[in-house]
């Protein structure tokens, strides 16, 4: 996977219509000790055009490509920068937001996280739903996200293990908007999805809520 190299830019948009609600940017993270190494932005996006020729075009929109998943039953690993690095992650944030606490406006808010066991073929279920929601606005309170993120969090004896991140602007889950917020992930990806499942792997092991500031 090369890095990024083209300037940041977004087109014009062809019609009103077709533009997001926000600008957002894709990166992945890699299973490292170098913080400083540990992400990179992949693609941006502003409308359904620029989102569907990304989408389209990369590896990421499979998790497969990147992910622990029970039919291998490997640890992938890709060559980046010369290095062999495994991808462990996926983050879509708002295009000026870093996925990373430090960043101002992420340290005002905070995270709900939901640690669970799934295959990866519900892992793909769940990615593209919250890209899908998060890009078109559907998403409760978007105007509220940071960012979303999905990790693979599988080590050797403890496999097809995963995590969802929903970073917001919000420090606390008590407020109005942190509720709906909750709410909706409740409906849509723990009971719309993942208790859904007829497959005795699927289990939700904790859900909580992380507030960033110091």
């Amino acid at each position: 996977m090369s890095e990024v190299k083209q300037a940041e830019e977004f087109a014009d948009v062809l019609h009103e219509k077709l533009k997001f609600p926000s600008q957002w940017a894709l990166w992945e993270h890699y299973d490292t000790s170098d913080y400083q190494k540990s992400m990179r932005k992949v693609a941006w996006f502003d409308d359904v055009i620029s989102f569907s020729e990304s989408w389209q075009n990369l590896p990421h929109q499979d998790v497969k490509n990147f992910f622990y998943n029970e039919e291998s039953k490997q640890l992938n690993v890709h060559q980046i920068d010369g290095e062999e690095k495994r991808i462990n992650g996926f983050s879509l944030f708002e295009y000026n937001i870093q996925p990373e606490w430090e960043d101002p406006v992420n340290e005002q808010g905070g995270e709900w996280k939901f640690d669970f066991k799934a295959p990866i073929a519900v892992v793909q279920k769940l990615w593209e739903k919250l890209v899908f929601q998060t890009v078109t606005g559907e998403f409760a309170e978007v105007d509220k996200l940071c960012g979303v993120r999905l990790l693979d969090k599988s080590a050797n004896g403890k496999e097809s293990f995963f995590r969802i991140e929903i970073w917001t602007k919000l420090a606390s889950e008590q407020e109005a908007e942190g509720q709906l917020i909750r709410k909706y992930l409740d409906e849509v990806f723990i009971d719309g999805i993942l208790k859904k499942c007829e497959n005795p792997l699927v289990s939700l092991h904790s859900t909580k809520f992380v507030n960033h500031k110091p």
